[in-house]
């Protein structure tokens, strides 16, 4: 007997019983590696329980305690078929993390080893694996698990419907990238976790809305009150955030100027005065801080007697780096090239320009 209302999404991919050898032989060798994945995977889904028994042996030596983690499996079940499965696979997949346990010798309490050998070998700690399809989909299902409600309807991100579409759309709008069989989040996914507020990236937001939407599959609630909700969410988060964090603001390389610019504004650095963001704006990089006079003119006699132009990436070394270096200044006593590197002197309340030769250079 099943309980209709404890269904409440499709799971898997289940092949079909009118499969025969004559037609899985008929199929191209493609398709018929894939259903023969599937089949496995349900063989090994609906096969006999795989057990192991997890031991922590705990030693001590010379006052000191040494602990050693191992498995000894209890009955092999589905992992029989599993294992002969992989053994006929040309590219072995990688083992699940639990399997990297390695077995102990038999233990008991009490027991004295003698002229056992030991090395002490230096050794680096390396970074966590990056995710793969697989184990995202895996850690999706129990994402924030932990600081969900115990009644909570569904826990985790998305349903099993829907996870693996939720991956895609992140590929295809550019904030994830697949690199062969990793996935790896783009420069601006990272910029978008960054600015995102902590209400929209928790999974406590996810738990309530489905309990909201659950309680009006059972008629306990209506839609115009779940959607009020949504409605009232967002005017608060759009009137929280009106005005972007100026160590946001660049993040995405183009953005609106904070103080009432125009969305074409280029963003080329810091404000050295109050440091604000400098955006190129006519005839100069002027700091977004209306309060501030910081500028720098595009147009100035400096920049004009060494026949050279104060462009964008001239502006953005001299913001970041205070100098920027030229080979062939011109000289106007000689007429003749020289290089030097030019310096931004800012007083507080004048933008000065000076020279600094290297040594051994000849100076203008």
């Amino acid at each position: 007997m099943i309980k209709n209302s404890g269904v409440s999404d499709h799971h898997a991919i289940i092949p079909a019983a009118s499969i025969s050898a004559s037609v899985l032989s008929s199929l191209p060798s493609g398709e018929r590696d894939v259903l023969t994945l599937i089949a496995v995977r349900l063989i090994c889904a609906v096969g006999d329980r795989h057990s192991f028994e997890t031991v922590k042996a705990v030693l001590e030596c010379g006052g000191h305690t040494f602990t050693a983690n191992g498995r000894t499996v209890i009955e092999i079940g589905w992992k029989a078929l599993d294992d002969t499965f992989r053994a006929t696979l040309k590219s072995k997949p990688e083992e699940e993390p639990e399997d990297d346990a390695a077995s102990l010798p038999e233990l008991a309490e009490g027991l004295t080893y003698r002229f056992v050998t030991s090395a002490i070998k230096e050794g680096k700690t390396t970074p966590p694996r990056r995710y793969t399809e697989d184990t995202l989909l895996s850690a999706m299902e129990s994402a924030g698990s932990e600081d969900m409600p115990n009644d909570a309807e569904r826990k985790g991100l998305g349903t099993p419907a829907t996870r693996a579409a939720t991956i895609e759309k992140l590929i295809k709008t550019g904030f994830v990238v697949r690199q062969k069989k990793s996935l790896v989040p783009t420069e601006k996914g990272i910029n978008l976790v960054a600015i995102l507020p902590e209400d929209i990236k928790s999974p406590m937001l996810t738990a309530q809305w489905e309990h909201q939407l659950k309680m009006i599959e059972r008629g306990e609630s209506s839609d115009s009150s779940f959607m009020g909700g949504i409605y009232k969410l967002t005017r608060e988060l759009v009137a929280s955030h009106r005005t972007p964090s100026v160590e946001y603001a660049a993040l995405f390389g183009q953005a609106a100027d904070i103080s009432g610019g125009n969305s074409t504004d280029s963003y080329i650095g810091k404000c050295l005065r109050c440091g604000s963001l400098v955006v190129e704006r006519g005839k100069g990089y002027f700091c977004i801080n209306r309060a501030c006079k910081f500028v720098l003119w595009k147009d100035n006699r400096f920049f004009e007697a060494k026949k050279k132009k104060l462009d964008k990436t001239t502006a953005a070394a001299l913001l970041t780096k205070g100098r920027v270096f030229f080979s062939d200044l011109h000289s106007e006593k000689t007429g003749k090239t020289y290089a030097a590197a030019i310096l931004l002197d800012d007083d507080g309340e004048k933008i000065n320009y000076k020279l600094e030769f290297e040594k051994g250079r000849d100076r203008e």
